[in-house]
Parts: C-alpha cells; sequence; structure tokens
C-alpha cells in the first residue's frame, strides 16, 4: 500500500462526526438501539470507483471503502448493531423468471474496458468478503441467487415486527443510493440515507419530495421504468415523473388506476391519449410492478430462491445459504440483536504487502464469520 493511500485513513477522517453525516448524528437515538443495514454491493462499487489501493496482488479498495463506511456511520448512528447484505449469485435470475431483459445490460453490449473493469470489481469483491470475515469478523449475508433489495426487505419488516415494535430497538438504517429502496421507508422507524448525496428519507420527507406513501412508491417506479443501464423496467411510454405522482396521488395505486382507465373505456368514455397509453400498456405496467416491488416476506424470498437450479448442490457455509431454513426467523432475531465490534480502519494498514486473501479457502473465513446461520 502506499504511502498516498495511508493519509486517507488519518485520525481526522476516520468515524468522527464531521459534517458528511450532520443529518445522521440528529436522528440517532441512544446507544445499540438503531440497526444499520448495508446493501453492500453498492457500497462496493463506489468505494472500486473513488479508491486505488492495493496489498500486493489484491485489490483492496472496496476493502477499506466498506470499513470506512461501517465505522463512520456506526459511530454518527451511535449502534454497533450492523449487517452487510449482499447480492447471490446470478442474482438476476428471479426477476428475469417475470421478464427476460431485466438487467440485461449487465450481461451483454459491454465493451472490453467495461468488461475489465467488471473483472476487477469481482475480485476486489471477493478479496473485500473474505478479509472482513476471516480478519475482521464482520456479520454478512448472502443467500443464493437472492437480490440484496429483497434480503433487506425482509430483514427490515422483520426488525420492525418483531424488534422495534417490542422494543428492542428504536430503527433501521438502510445505506444504499438506490431509490428503489424508499418503499421500505416507514414512519421515523425505518428510513433511507443515500451517502452519495448525504441524503436521509423517511416516510415524511418521501411525502415532501414526492408526495406519495412508501406503498405507493411501487406504483410510481412502475409508471416511470429505469433505463437499460439501469434495470431495464419497461414502465409506461410517455409517463414520466409528473404524470406518474399524479396517476398515483390520484387513484392510490397503478393497480386502481388501471381498473379505472377499463371502466371508463366500457362505458363509452374517451381517454387521452397518455390515459390510453397506460391501458394499452397494461401488461408492461404489471411486469414492471413485480419487477419493482421488493419482497419482504418468507415467501416471497423462497420465490426467487426457487429460479435458479444451477445452485443445488453447491457446499454451504454460515455466510453464503442455498436455501432459507425453518429456524431462520429465530435465527435472524439473535443476530439482530448482538452488539458487533465495528472495523477499525488502521488495522487495515497493518496489512502485509504480499498478503493475498483471495488464497484463503472459503470454507476458512465462511466459519469465521459474525453473521451465523
Amino acid at each position: 500500500m502506499s504511502h498516498a493511500s495511508k493519509a486517507s485513513f488519518d485520525d481526522e477522517t476516520v468515524g468522527n462526526h464531521n459534517d458528511e453525516y450532520a443529518p445522521l448524528r440528529a436522528f440517532a437515538g441512544e446507544r445499540d438501539r438503531t440497526l444499520i443495514l448495508f446493501d453492500a454491493r453498492l457500497v462496493a462499487y463506489a468505494s472500486h470507483h473513488t479508491r486505488d489501493l492495493s496489498a500486493g496482488v489484491s485489490q483492496t479498495s472496496v476493502l477499506h471503502g466498506i470499513m470506512h463506511a461501517v465505522a463512520g456511520l456506526c459511530s454518527s448512528l451511535n449502534t454497533r448493531r450492523w449487517l452487510l447484505v449482499w447480492d447471490g449469485h446470478n442474482s438476476a435470475a428471479g426477476r428475469r423468471a417475470v421478464y427476460k431483459p431485466y438487467k440485461i445490460r449487465q450481461d451483454r453490449d459491454r465493451t472490453d474496458q467495461e468488461e475489465a473493469e467488471r473483472v476487477k470489481l469481482t475480485k476486489s469483491i471477493a478479496t473485500c468478503q473474505s478479509a472482513l470475515s476471516s480478519y475482521f469478523g464482520a456479520p454478512q449475508l448472502k443467500i443464493g441467487n437472492l437480490e440484496a433489495d429483497d434480503l433487506i426487505g425482509y430483514i427490515s419488516r422483520f426488525a420492525y415486527d418483531r424488534l422495534i415494535t417490542k422494543g428492542v430497538i428504536d430503527r433501521v438504517v438502510i445505506i444504499t443510493n438506490d431509490k428503489d429502496y424508499y418503499q421500505l421507508v416507514k414512519t421515523d422507524a425505518v428510513a433511507v440515507w443515500r451517502p452519495g448525496q448525504q441524503e436521509l428519507v423517511t416516510a415524511e420527507t418521501l411525502r415532501e419530495l414526492y408526495e406519495l406513501t412508501p406503498k405507493q412508491f411501487i406504483s410510481y417506479k412502475a409508471y416511470v421504468g429505469e433505463g437499460a443501464t439501469g434495470d431495464n423496467i419497461p414502465g409506461v411510454e410517455g409517463v414520466g415523473d409528473t404524470w406518474a405522482r399524479k396517476f398515483v396521488g390520484t387513484h392510490g395505486s397503478a393497480v386502481k388506476h388501471l381498473a379505472s382507465l377499463a371502466k371508463r373505456r366500457a362505458d363509452g368514455e374517451k381517454l387521452t391519449k397518455l390515459e390510453a397509453a397506460c391501458l394499452d400498456q397494461r401488461k408492461n405496467l404489471r411486469i414492471s410492478l413485480s419487477l419493482s416491488r421488493i419482497r419482504t416476506t418468507l415467501d416471497g424470498l423462497q420465490a426467487m430462491l426457487h429460479c435458479d437450479p444451477k445452485l443445488e448442490g453447491q457446499p454451504l457455509t454460515p455466510f453464503f445459504q442455498n436455501a432459507i431454513k425453518a429456524d431462520f426467523p429465530r435465527q435472524l432475531t439473535r443476530a439482530l440483536t448482538v452488539s458487533r465490534k465495528v472495523p477499525d480502519i488502521r488495522r487495515a494498514l497493518e496489512f502485509d504487502d504480499d498478503f493475498n486473501f483471495t488464497s484463503i479457502d472459503p470454507q476458512v473465513w465462511g466459519q469465521t464469520v459474525g453473521f451465523r446461520l
């Protein structure tokens, strides 16, 4: 590691109360009363593109970025309850069963440079996962082919129903730049922190931003869709932010809006061009609703898991599970109520230059992970 890279992790920038986390400090409660859920891949992606660190042949940019985020956020939110949630293998498979072009840009049409960058990021993430488990004992979770969105969706709802309502913790904060998670916010109990924008989104701020409830945000996303460079959700052609908010705000949901349009057409009423487009593209709208909705129940997770038979027979570790076991809720309760150690950035500076994390046996670091399943 270069001396220049060490300077970026000095005492002034590690886990201190700086302006970056000012909105969170106001939101923080008593010690260890907040659970932090990290959309780990998005944090990893940002770290990969903003840092250039290595130890020997291993890229450690993602590792340092995630540790820095964990240390800073745990300090600002006054908590040691945290969990890194990763996308599983072939995580797009579940939604591709509904819509084959889902996230298709991620698997084709890449330039050679983009493919090389993807491979570099994948290796850096593998290094990070291994080191966080074996060297730091960090709590991480990845299950089969599930997307992190759905795992976090289930965990946040589980934490609200089983822990917040019973007074075990006060709030859950989801760390991500992805607006899809807005549908999960709940009063002041479940919030989203967007580190790239330094923005805290609660149910109240969502109403201020979109004039919508969290549940209505699913319909809003279904109308506007997402381009091929992102999730590639079709949406309704011609419907943008303004009309999507108006349709959902007036009717409550996309489903109710479609029902209203169908009745009006059946009664002989002339629809506007945009209203007719919504009704004519109702198949795409229903597909978009399914793609946009984050799963928050065990049945929803199981349905996604059934979509990738290639996972059958793969070895299991406490970190990487191919299936959700019957006692998963009980084990999840135990895991989420433990106060964890917060990674110390300075320990990263102790890595030998010739140390290669990718040489660690996955079974070894899997057995040492802090999150036990």
